[in-house]
């Protein structure tokens, strides 16, 4: 990035110079009309050219826009709309410790002029317009009061309390004359209709500023270019010795905390929030950062009691809703959590995860019906967000709906479709519409693009072989899920379940046996040794593991079949038929399957 730019220099100072403040007030209806060219809306956009966030932006000299910079590192490229114009933008001026950055467009023929700008310091219930692209939904305007000017750490802003959202950072606040007099700054908030503007007269000092910072701005495009890389651990080197060396700098400790949640070290990203925490107490960023990490960390009571704070001290803030929702149902709090997430879509209809916390929790409690509406509104109003539509396809199976899923499946996003994921939804789809084989073949296509380790995927290659009775091939996918992930208790009953069927079954006791050392309360691996064991002929000891895993959960309709056949074959004939009467409760149709094949049997051999 090119620190200086002279032409940014001089246009802005040109516009300082020519700054003319009209003294007629003007209506909403004629300050609207004025401004609303001249407020233009950023889009940060990821190496795939997809909006990973938005925000507001104010032209203030020809192709020349003013916008806060917080979250600009993440993005790989940036546009700038306005009217009917969407332009490539670059970032020239970072003004980083007060979070003013300024973008140059290339040169286009605007209809806007850019603002002329009030110097002065504005009084106490001056009326004041908030013009804004809030939560996307395009450029509009809200008015209020000015109340006060503030001191924070930065420099003094402008309070005021005409009404702004997520998306409105960026944006201008303007007198009743149209004149700018400050860039909105969502960052400062602290109670409903709390809000806070940086003054417009720090436009002509950023130059100056990003000077004096330049060893600092030289850190963080670094910095930046290694977190759009991907370059997680360089960044987390880069970031610690930054912390270190100017413990001062909030941009250090951001991306201090970016790069440990990268690299999944929860205790780094606690301890960076907590860094810029120090620097801004009061910053609604590092608390719903560190109450992030907290709860990532599992210190869920830490997590709920900094999330109470938060909600206490700006309870209109949709994202702190949000904190506050995931850390509730982490808590076991399902009630609470649902009207927390609820909030946060009053407060911001378009905070998409909190609609799907809502899916997650609906899919809980066994409402399928309503989780799958959710997954299926927000796949249709995302489309470019495979992960929605996921979460709809699982939900289709979960609801007994495999051909809907089927075909949400051909609804994926192009670039998305001949993804390791994408073959592993085919695959498991697949098997539950009765075709094993194609399943098979999906499956295969999924583990060869998938990442080494893939155990998911190696599992339901397993089970759909197990259905072709290809027994060693699913005894091989099975030991390849548990050389992916040794210690997971899902791949290790496979392996048991396949070694059973595929005549191996002194292995598969030994496997289950290892099982219900470590989860004694798992009535799966109970029911797996039990049929190994009656495999074998140790009828006693299968009745026993039968007679558990029912315990633990008795619905399983084959679990009671084997214990009356089993019990039956040790000679327990009332055994077998206090077995077969269980049976008949929890599975009628299945209970008539096995009489005509196990019961008529014994009666005749009775006989």
């Amino acid at each position: 990035m090119k620190i200086l730019s002279p032409v940014l220099s001089s246009t802005i100072c040109i516009a300082l110079a020519c700054a003319r403040p009209a003294a007629a007030e003007l209506s909403p209806a004629e300050v609207y009309a004025r401004a609303a060219p001249a407020v233009g809306t950023v889009e940060l956009l990821n190496a795939d050219g997809v909006a990973i966030d938005l925000r507001s932006a104010v032209l203030v000299a020809k192709n020349r826009w003013l916008t806060v910079c917080e979250g600009l590192a993440t993005a790989a490229s940036l546009k700038v709309s306005s009217t009917s114009q969407r332009l490539d933008a670059q970032l020239v001026v970072r003004d980083a410790r007060r979070n003013l950055c300024a973008l140059a467009t290339p040169e286009a023929t605007l209809s806007a002029t850019p603002f002329a700008i009030r110097q002065e310091a504005p009084p106490a219930g001056l009326r004041v317009f908030a013009v804004s692209n809030a939560l996307g939904l395009g450029v509009g305007i809200s008015d209020g009061l000015v109340g006060g000017v503030r001191s924070f750490p930065e420099g003094s802003y402008i309070q005021f309390s005409a009404p702004v959202s997520p998306g409105s950072q960026g944006g201008a606040l303007l007198d009743e004359a149209g004149s700018l007099l400050g860039i909105i700054e969502y960052r400062h908030r602290s109670g409903q209709n709390v809000n806070f503007a940086a003054p417009a007269a720090w436009i002509g000092e950023m130059e100056a500023r990003a000077a004096a910072d330049r060893e600092e701005n030289q850190r963080h495009e670094e910095a930046a270019r290694l977190a759009r890389d991907g370059r997680w651990t360089e960044l987390n080197s880069l970031a610690r010795g930054w912390t270190t060396t100017t413990p001062e700098s909030p941009q250090a400790w951001r991306f201090a905390a970016q790069a440990a949640a990268q690299l999944a070290d929860t205790a780094q990203a606690v301890h960076a929030w907590q860094g810029l925490q120090r620097l801004a107490p009061d910053s609604t960023e590092s608390g719903i950062g560190l109450g992030t990490a907290l709860l990532k960390q599992g210190q869920v009571e830490q997590a709920l009691l900094l999330a109470e704070k938060l909600v206490a001290r700006d309870a209109q803030d949709a994202s702190i809703w949000f904190l506050y929702a995931q850390v509730l149902r982490a808590a076991g709090k399902a009630g609470e959590a649902e009207v927390a997430y609820r909030r946060a879509t009053e407060l911001d209809p378009w905070l998409i995860y909190a609609y799907a916390g809502l899916a997650a929790l609906a899919e809980e409690r066994g409402d399928v019906a309503a989780s799958l509406a959710i997954w299926s509104r927000l796949s249709g109003l995302y489309p470019d967000i495979p992960g929605f539509r996921y979460q709809l396809i699982r939900g289709q199976l979960q609801a007994g709906q495999p051909a809907r899923a089927f075909k949400a499946l051909t609804q994926l996003p192009a670039g998305e479709a001949e993804s390791a994921t994408a073959h592993y939804w085919q695959g498991i789809v697949l098997r539950k519409l009765g075709r094993p084989v194609d399943a098979v073949a999906a499956l295969r296509q999924s583990i060869a693009r998938a990442l080494p380790g893939d155990a998911q995927t190696w599992i339901a290659l397993s089970i759909a072989l197990s259905e072709l009775r290809r027994h060693p091939e699913a005894i091989e996918a099975a030991e390849n899920a548990l050389k992916a992930d040794p210690e997971n208790p899902e791949a290790k009953f496979w392996l048991a379940v396949q070694l059973k069927d595929g005549g191996r079954a002194a292995e598969a006791v030994a496997i289950a046996s290892g099982l219900l050392a470590s989860r004694p309360a798992d009535p799966a691996a109970w029911r797996v040794n039990g049929f190994a064991l009656a495999i074998l002929g140790k009828r006693t000891e299968a009745i026993r593991s039968f007679e558990k895993s029912l315990e633990l959960d008795p619905r399983q309709g084959k679990v009671w079949a084997a214990l009356a056949e089993t019990s039956y074959a040790d000679g327990q004939d009332e055994a077998a038929r206090r077995a077969y009467e269980q049976l008949r409760t929890v599975d009628p149709e299945y209970a008539r399957q096995v009489y005509s094949t196990l019961i008529v049997t014994y009666e005749e051999r009775a006989r």
